[in-house]
């Protein structure tokens, strides 16, 4: 397996264990209290590892701009996704919604760079929206 993909693996391990964490000891915590705990633990772990201390790992020119939008988003996008835990969402439900993402992401790649996705890849899209509808719909029954 190439390095990229084993990083991508390891990476949903990782949101899979802070997802359950979120959805198990977070209930009904200020979000944004939350949100700058965590983003301090990131600062500090970036501090540690050297990170920012790399003259390449610094946006370089005209990247800032873009670097700040991403990290807006970033943010705006966490915020959400650990509020949708705060205000008692569970991991079933939350994380079938995120399975959507690659469907989403590709959307708006074709928007971007422009071009349509082929036909298969509309299906592909399709089954894959209506399967998290059926799931996340389906409503589990407690445990």
């Amino acid at each position: 397996m190439e390095k990229p993909a084993m990083m991508a693996l390891a990476a949903v391990f990782l949101y899979a264990l802070q997802n359950v964490l979120l959805e198990q000891k977070f209930r009904g915590v200020n979000t944004l209290s939350l949100m700058m705990v965590m983003y301090g633990v990131v600062w500090v772990l970036s501090l540690i590892t050297g990170s920012l201390r790399t003259p390449t790992g610094f946006p370089l020119g005209d990247a800032w701009p873009t670097a700040i939008l991403a990290g807006t988003i970033l943010f705006v996008g966490n915020y959400l996704m650990t509020g949708s835990y705060t205000n008692g969402g569970t991991v079933f439900t939350i994380t079938m919604i995120t399975v959507s993402m690659p469907v989403i992401a590709s959307a708006v790649r074709y928007l971007w760079v422009g071009g349509l996705p082929t036909g298969q890849q509309m299906v592909g899209y399709l089954l894959a929206i209506a399967s998290v509808y059926l799931i996340v719909t389906g409503r589990p029954k407690p445990v």
